[in-house]
């Protein structure tokens, strides 16, 4: 192992998301749960440390929390690529395509070069990577400077032949945020010892009935309407056209309910969310449905839900609005694809569906709504499994076992250098 420096390792965590998202929120809820006498994190964003440092809570004053932003992020750089392709030329589609990687280097050089100060500032023993592979210029400092590296995987992209080459040996560990995405990096070659699934907690904030009733009047919720809705950033795969189909048909039968979707568009791209609002009117159910656009409370809105609906149609590495919804006694009905039937046994303490079949959810949402007494024992139950795997502090215990483990592997190397220098 490798020693502690003033009685702690000094991990410094690096994310990418260019959005207040679920990666961050995950972070800060595992900061939230690390032990402090052991580990001291820093926390590197692009993002805002206002609302990090509202997730952060109790632990916002004693985490050093860096917002860095690239000159040319993955956002960017996606439309970039996306019209390179639809260039006539395959060789010259190859061509600039390289020639943009050696750009965005060049371009992110004071991003590294601020990365490889906290790095030597804090003295930092390991780094998380946040969000898988493809921060290069982190990679590449590690790299240099010879630190150890443990990789999370929120989601699965195939690695590369660079990864392959250059960052893949600098890596002690992989975090998972469930089986289904461990399962993808193992097909891809990751080494399945390597790799510990720990799910994400969720971390509740029940709101008094006060609030309640505040929200539901907020938006136009009369308190004899029974709510459904559907959480996450307003994007094709997410499934919204789904949900509002499932939700015309519910709404034919219970008038007096209304259909929310919490979310806001990601990345900048408005044209889906159009489309989202044009169907909605198209099937007749315009005023019965909300937007409500970013929330940064989110909590408020699940207390107010009578039932949420989750309908990814591309497998979803995990889902953290379940947790969530669960976490506050909602009952969720979620979609097959990926990771979340991991966590529901269905009609026990939620449902399982296909949401590219609409009328399956329409279903699912029609038995609840018609049914109190089942949307209380299915809530109840959820709520008691989330507070019995998916709490912060099980969440943290196996994060720190698998760093932990990188810092024995990084000593254990460290020790066969100097070995074979001796020989």
């Amino acid at each position: 192992m490798l020693p502690m420096k003033n009685g702690k390792y000094s991990v410094l965590i690096v994310d990418t998301a260019i959005d207040f998202g679920g990666s961050i929120i995950s972070t800060a809820n595992l900061i939230r749960g690390l032990d402090r006498s052991r580990f001291d994190p820093i926390f590197v964003s692009s993002t805002n440390e206002e609302l990090i440092r509202n997730r952060l809570a109790e632990a916002s004053a004693s985490t050093n929390v860096f917002i860095m932003k690239k000159a040319l992020h993955y956002g960017r750089l996606a439309r970039i690529i996306g019209a390179f392709r639809r260039l006539p030329s395959r060789p010259l589609q190859k061509a600039l395509t390289y020639l943009l990687y050696f750009v965005r280097l060049a371009l992110n050089i004071p991003y590294a070069a601020r990365l490889a100060w906290l790095i030597r500032k804090f003295k930092v023993d390991l780094v998380q990577l946040n969000n898988a592979f493809g921060n290069d210029e982190l990679e590449l400092v590690c790299l240099l400077m010879r630190r150890p590296r443990v990789v999370f995987f929120r989601g699965y992209i195939k690695l590369g032949a660079i990864e392959r080459r250059l960052f893949l040996p600098g890596v002690r560990g992989y975090v998972s945020v469930s089986e289904y995405v461990k399962t993808q990096a193992i097909e891809d070659g990751v080494s399945a010892d390597m790799i510990v699934v720990a799910t994400p907690p969720a971390i509740p904030e029940l709101i008094d009935e006060a609030t309640r009733t505040a929200v539901r009047y907020r938006y136009g919720a009369t308190e004899d309407e029974l709510i459904f809705g559907l959480f996450g950033r307003i994007v094709a795969w997410k499934g919204h056209k789904e949900f509002v189909r499932a939700a015309a048909i519910v709404l034919q039968s219970f008038p007096n309910a209304k259909a929310f979707i919490v979310g806001d568009i990601s990345d900048g791209d408005a044209s889906y969310s159009m489309e989202v609002r044009t169907l909605a009117r198209e099937l007749g159910i315009e005023n019965q449905v909300v937007f409500t656009g970013y929330i940064d409370k989110v909590y408020e809105l699940y207390g107010v839900m009578d039932i949420v609906v989750h309908t990814s149609i591309e497998p979803e590495p995990s889902g953290r609005v379940i947790f969530e919804a669960m976490s506050c006694g909602v009952p969720v009905i979620a979609s097959c694809y990926g990771g979340p039937k991991e966590f529901i046994d269905d009609g026990v303490d939620g449902y399982i569906c296909d949401p590219l079949h609409p009328e399956q959810v329409a279903e699912r949402i029609l038995t609840l709504l018609a049914n109190a007494p089942l949307r209380q024992t299915i809530g109840t139950r959820a709520q008691e499994k989330v507070d019995r795997l998916h709490n912060k502090a099980a969440y943290a215990a196996r994060v720190e076992q698998v760093y932990l483990r990188c810092l024995n592997r990084s000593a254990s190397d460290k020790d066969n250098q100097s070995t074979r220098v001796v020989a």
